[in-house]
């Protein structure tokens, strides 16, 4: 298997696991605090990508998006937070 089957595979490994944990994440947390974190942090990633620039940069982003972010109110587990960000921070890179 080539590194390129392999990422592909993995990448669908990934959405496969997302597509299981929405409904279970949506439970708990209810869908306006999801629907909300992720659009508020779609906001501060890509404000952070303008605000940041340069080499190195990542932990400022990272700390800026996670302490904006904690000002909303919105409760959800912090690593839920970091994951979403990472995702934002994905689909920005991608072009998404």
């Amino acid at each position: 298997m080539d590194i390129t089957n392999f990422a592909i595979a993995l990448i669908a490994l990934g959405f496969a696991a997302i597509g299981l944990a929405i409904p279970y994440l949506v439970q708990k947390y209810g869908q306006d605090n999801i629907t909300k974190a992720l659009s508020i942090i779609g906001i501060l990633v890509k404000a952070a990508e303008q605000m940041f620039q340069g080499q190195n940069q990542g932990k400022d982003k990272l700390h800026y998006v996670e302490k904006e972010f904690a000002k909303y109110g919105i409760k959800i587990d912090t690593s839920l937070v970091r994951a979403m960000i990472e995702s934002e921070v994905y689909k920005l890179k991608m072009g998404a």
